[in-house]
């Protein structure tokens, strides 16, 4: 299926973070982008519905009550799901967990608070390249 440039095929992301707030921002950020949303709050959920719908980005906190960001990933390779483009959203200032998340896979690591246009470079990145300016 060839994608209209001037309508692009809305993408579905995958937002797992225990706070509302970030759900929110995210969303705001990109009300620009034709983007289905899917809100999770914490890790158990997360893996529960991974296997259920396919996604095209997941933005995934680090850390939540009932599961961890970690724990989501950890499922997620252990058991060989397809992952989609991950970008972990983390308050930690480590550079060492940094690299090693980007090890294994995760496409990017952005630090809370994390900024409006930092999520719309991103997206437009690795979801819609064509709209790059």
């Amino acid at each position: 299926m060839q994608e209209n440039l001037l309508q692009p095929t809305p993408r579905r992301i995958l937002i797992i973070d225990d706070e509302e707030d970030t759900h929110l921002l995210l969303k705001a950020a990109l009300k620009s982008f034709p983007i289905d949303y899917i809100d999770l709050f914490d890790g158990e959920s997360a893996i529960a519905q991974i296997d259920k719908a396919r996604y095209d980005m997941i933005f995934l906190d680090v850390m939540m009550p009932n599961g961890s960001g970690g724990d989501f990933l950890q499922y997620a390779l252990d058991n060989a799901v397809n992952l989609p483009t991950i970008v972990l959203l983390t308050s930690l200032r480590d550079a060492s967990f940094t690299r090693n998340a980007l090890g294994i896979g995760v496409a990017e690591v952005l630090q809370k608070p994390v900024q409006p246009d930092d999520l719309r470079q991103i997206v437009s990145k690795y979801l819609f390249p064509h709209f790059q300016s």
